[in-house]
């Protein structure tokens, strides 16, 4: 499958989708749109970034730089085609051989997930202390399962403990890679270990298939999530570096990235704790300050 189902996909599942000369580019957040695919390293032009910002109301782009601007980051891989517990390390290992005994791993259709992944997405967002309103509205979630169902590429695992849905992961395939998307989970499973089996049973399958070539759970977050990266490391990923970039539209960018908002952010990051927002606002606009800093990029 190639990049245009992609963007289907994300267009179909109710996100905003733009194409360019280089990229698609998908809603991410309201504001900040994100690159497709996510391990294709692009460097569009400027003219290319001003008719973007001109299209749409976005404040900014994030996208995977070509030329190494931004901030350092990396992309979480499995390559080797002969994936097996001997590719883990031992503490992930031992979780997956408990929980092998308790967790049934299988495909599930995209009807299935509409109709049995509520109870696994409330549970979810509830330990994000955020809303995410595409698992959380019926109406768009339903559109979110429409997508997969009807777009090809799209697929989903799930994990059982006594026939019950207790988490699931949805991955799409591009080209030669599969690239691992939404990982949701009920808390009260957790001694069972389901999201360790789910990730490693994803991995072997996926890269087994014939014209699959990598396997990915994605480009490390802004802010990294510290828990998430040790999780793909001790289940075999290995970290690719790549360097993330951010460009604002020229107007937010005067607004935000100067020295006065630069103190203010500071002092932000200083008194931020655990606010995952305020975290993640500070590292988008470090990121954009050092994207600027790269002559480079504005070459």
């Amino acid at each position: 499958m190639n990049a245009d189902y992609f963007a289907q996909f994300y267009e179909t599942a109710g996100y905003k989708v733009i194409r360019t000369k280089s990229s698609y580019w998908y809603s991410a957040s309201q504001y900040i749109y994100r690159s497709l695919p996510p391990n294709h390293l692009i460097d569009p032009s400027e003219e290319e970034l001003q008719e973007l910002f001109r299209q749409s109301r976005l404040i900014g782009v994030q996208f995977p730089s070509l030329r190494k601007a931004g901030t350092e980051a990396g992309l979480f891989v499995v390559r080797d085609k002969g994936y097996g517990l001997h590719s883990t390390q031992r503490q992930f290992r031992q979780h997956v051989q408990k929980g092998i005994k308790h967790c049934e791993v299988r495909e599930i259709n995209f009807d299935y997930l509409y109709h049995n992944g509520m109870p696994v997405n409330l549970d979810t967002i509830a330990r994000w202390n955020h809303k995410v309103l595409r698992f959380t509205d019926l109406k768009l979630w339903r559109r979110l399962c429409d997508a997969g169902k009807n777009t090809p590429g799209a697929g989903a695992m799930g994990s059982f403990v006594q026939g019950k849905l207790v988490s699931y992961l949805v991955y799409f395939i591009v080209d030669k890679t599969c690239h691992g998307m939404y990982l949701m989970s009920r808390t009260d499973m957790g001694t069972y270990c389901p999201n360790h089996v789910l990730y490693y049973a994803y991995t072997k399958e996926l890269i087994s298939r014939e014209g699959v070539e990598a396997v990915t759970t994605g480009l490390q977050a802004l802010p990294p999530l510290g828990q998430v990266d040790q999780f793909k490391r001790h289940a075999g990923y290995q970290k690719e570096i790549c360097y993330t970039s951010v460009v604002l539209r020229p107007a937010t960018e005067f607004l935000l990235l100067n020295r006065v908002t630069d103190l203010a952010l500071n002092i932000a990051e200083r008194v931020a704790g655990t606010n995952a927002f305020l975290q993640r606002f500070c590292a988008v606009l470090d990121t954009a300050e050092a994207t600027r800093r790269s002559s480079t990029l504005r070459a």
